[in-house]
C-alpha cells in the first residue's frame, strides 16, 4: 500500500487555517448574541460601572421604594411644599370701664361703656357690678348690659335701705359668643321707684372678659 505523505509545510498551513477558523467564528459567535439572552448569571459580580450605563437609564420605577437616603438626594433639586403659617395663639384678654356714681332714674341710665375689638370668634363674659343707697325699700332695679341689641347680661338689684349708706355691691352676670370685629357693651339701669325718689349708686362698673372658641373660660 503506498503512504502518501504531506510536506511539512502543507501540515503547518492546514492547522494555521483551523486556528483562524476557530478565531474568527469565536468572534462572530460573541458578535451575533441573541437579543435579550445576556441574563444576570452571565455577568460578573461588580463589573458593571457608572459608565456603563446609559444616562436615563435608572428611573423610578427601577428603584426599590425607600432604598434612598437622604445623603441620596440632592435637596435643591426638589420642588417642596411650604409649610402651613402656625397662626398665632388668641390670648384671653379683660377690659374694664371707670367706676362711676350717680342717681338712677325712672329710664335707663347708661352707667359704664366697654369697647373692644375682638380678634377671632369667641365668647365674652360680661359682669356688671354697683353699689346702691335706697331711697325705698319697694324698689326694684333693673339692670341689662348690651351689645348693640344683644342681651349680654340681665338682672334686678335690690335699692336697699333708706339709710343714707350705701349697701354692698351687687352684680349681673352672663356669657354669650362673639364674632371677629369691634363690640361695645353697655351697662344700662332703670329703677321702678314707688315713690318718685331715687336711689344713688356708686362704683358701678362693666367688666368684659374675651375668651377664643376652644377655651374654657
Amino acid at each position: 500500500m503506498t503512504i502518501l505523505k504531506l510536506p511539512r509545510s502543507a501540515f503547518a498551513n492546514v492547522t494555521a487555517t483551523l486556528a483562524l477558523a476557530v478565531s474568527l467564528g469565536g468572534g462572530a459567535y460573541a458578535a451575533g448574541l441573541a437579543k435579550d439572552s445576556v441574563r444576570s448569571k452571565q455577568i460578573k459580580d461588580g463589573v458593571i460601572r457608572t459608565v456603563d450605563l446609559k444616562s436615563g437609564a435608572v428611573t423610578g420605577a427601577k428603584v426599590a421604594d425607600g432604598s434612598l437616603t437622604g445623603a441620596d438626594i440632592d435637596e435643591s433639586t426638589l420642588d417642596l411644599p411650604t409649610p402651613p403659617t402656625t397662626p398665632s395663639a388668641v390670648a384671653d384678654s379683660v377690659h374694664s370701664s371707670p367706676k362711676t356714681s350717680g342717681t338712677l332714674g325712672e329710664f335707663s341710665t347708661k352707667l359704664a361703656e366697654v369697647t373692644i375689638d375682638v380678634p377671632a370668634a369667641g365668647y365674652v363674659d360680661a359682669t356688671a357690678t354697683a353699689m346702691l343707697n335706697g331711697s325705698a325699700g319697694s324698689d326694684v332695679i333693673d339692670v341689662f348690659v348690651m351689645d348693640v341689641s344683644t342681651e349680654v347680661a340681665r338682672g334686678y338689684w335690690d335699692a336697699g335701705d333708706a339709710d343714707g349708706m350705701f349697701d354692698i355691691s351687687q352684680s349681673a352676670h352672663g356669657v354669650v359668643p362673639v364674632s371677629p370685629g369691634r363690640h361695645t357693651f353697655k351697662l344700662f339701669v332703670a329703677e321702678y321707684s314707688t315713690n318718685g325718689t331715687y336711689s344713688g349708686f356708686a362704683e358701678a362698673q362693666l367688666i368684659v372678659r374675651y375668651f377664643p372658641e376652644g377655651r374654657i373660660g
